[in-house]
């Protein structure tokens, strides 16, 4: 997420709007590992104690339709928190009129970009039927990993 925040970042006008963005995402992010497995090693370690002790475990999807409601209220939260503390900052127009036309700007896929929609396409599908194949989520990960 790092290149998107930069990106919007240089288009902002003012530093205070800079550091918002720069606080924001971050936070959106933490709150949001939540809905993913994935988002967190203690969720992966959480789901192995889980499988030790009481032989049950929790798929990727279903994970993922349990975190996703937690992941959108506690976003909305996350922004009207930061709209209240921060409304002064935000008020200004954050944009300069030039910059806005180059986020609209469609540039071509690359081939390193395609090559990274499909392996993430394949390692999702590849968690999302995990109950399936029978292969662990973390393993799936570990290739993954490697391939990229």
């Amino acid at each position: 997420m790092l290149p998107i925040v930069r990106e919007i970042a240089n288009l902002v006008k003012n530093k205070q709007q800079r550091e918002i963005i720069a606080l924001f995402v971050p936070v959106i992010i933490l709150m949001t590992t939540s809905s993913t497995l994935l988002g967190a090693g203690s969720h992966l370690i959480g789901i192995e104690i889980l499988e030790k002790t009481t032989g049950d475990s929790i798929s990727y999807i279903n994970w993922l339709i349990w975190g996703l409601p937690f992941a959108f209220i506690i976003s909305f939260i996350t922004y009207f928190v930061f709209k209240l503390f921060f409304s002064k900052e935000l008020t200004a127009a954050p944009f300069e009129a030039s910059n806005v036309n180059n986020i609209f700007e469609v540039k071509p896929v690359s081939k390193k970009e395609k090559q990274t929609l499909i392996l993430l396409t394949v390692l999702i599908l590849l968690w999302l039927t995990e109950a399936l194949h029978g292969y662990e989520i973390g393993l799936i990960t570990i290739v993954g990993a490697f391939v990229f």
